[in-house]
């Protein structure tokens, strides 16, 4: 089942580590975190969109969660519309650059993603309580740092993706990839299975991240998961990169 993260809850989530590029697993406990039979277990996408998976299953049955990969899907592009047809009707010409903010009406493009959400009757997935715990699921590797000069992409089924601040900085704990290992991914569906992403959607957005020298990061490959071959290079930052890091996104081919 396909649910709408709410906000308080999106806040929450986007402080911990993501499991992989534009994801993260989500358990859920509403009492002791020993208690087994207390957990939910979610996949949540963008920090917004979260699909409810078996706590025993090692992995995401997709044929069983192909109607709410399609169902999300519609509404990315029922989101963008809507978004576009507003901007218009305000006559707003979005013009970002390297040196601007990424994206001038977020808080616009929140409130018209929960309109719509709540148009279409979705359920809403709220983790505020104070007694209700929250475990990411995440991995990573051999530790290092930025070098100088030195190039990162993120892959992305959103175009309006989350963990990228409207400042252009990227959060702490986010999932790219090097420079060097994009030259071999020409397409969105090939970054799907290259970097073993649980989201069908291809990933056509592309940020190119260039964060300060020294920044520390974790290093690795990414490992055969959710029925792609996986084998990409990795690589999470542990630390927020600086302001105007991140590039507003280039969209490259589907298939």
């Amino acid at each position: 089942m396909l649910y709408m993260v709410d906000a308080l809850t999106t806040k929450r989530i986007l402080q911990e580590p993501e499991s992989g590029m534009g994801y993260q697993v989500l358990w859920v406990s509403r009492g002791r975190l020993e208690d087994a039979h207390d957990r939910k277990r979610y996949l949540v996408l963008n920090a917004r969109y979260a699909i409810e998976i078996d706590p025993d299953c090692t992995m995401i049955n997709m044929k069983r969660h192909g109607d709410d990969f399609n169902k999300l899907a519609e509404f990315e592009r029922m989101l963008e519309e809507e978004l576009g047809r507003v901007n218009r009707n305000l006559e707003i010409v979005e013009q970002a650059t390297e040196s601007e903010s990424l994206d001038v009406d977020t808080d616009r493009y929140e409130e018209l993603c929960e309109k719509l959400a709540a148009r279409l009757e979705w359920r809403e997935l709220s983790v505020s309580n104070s007694n209700q715990h929250i475990e990411i699921e995440t991995h990573g590797s051999y530790p290092s740092f930025c070098r100088p000069i030195e190039i990162f992409i993120r892959y992305s089924a959103f175009r309006r993706d989350r963990r990228i601040r409207p400042n252009g900085s990227v959060m702490q704990g986010t999932y790219a990839t090097t420079e060097w290992d994009s030259h071999i991914v020409p397409s969105g569906l090939a970054a799907v299975a290259r970097y073993a992403l649980p989201n069908p959607m291809p990933a056509i957005y592309c940020f190119r991240i260039a964060p300060s020298q020294g920044i520390p990061i974790l290093v690795g490959t990414t490992s055969p998961a959710y029925s792609q071959a996986g084998g990409g290079v990795e690589v999470r930052f542990n630390q927020p990169t600086q302001a105007v890091s991140a590039s507003w996104p280039v969209r490259i081919a589907e298939r």
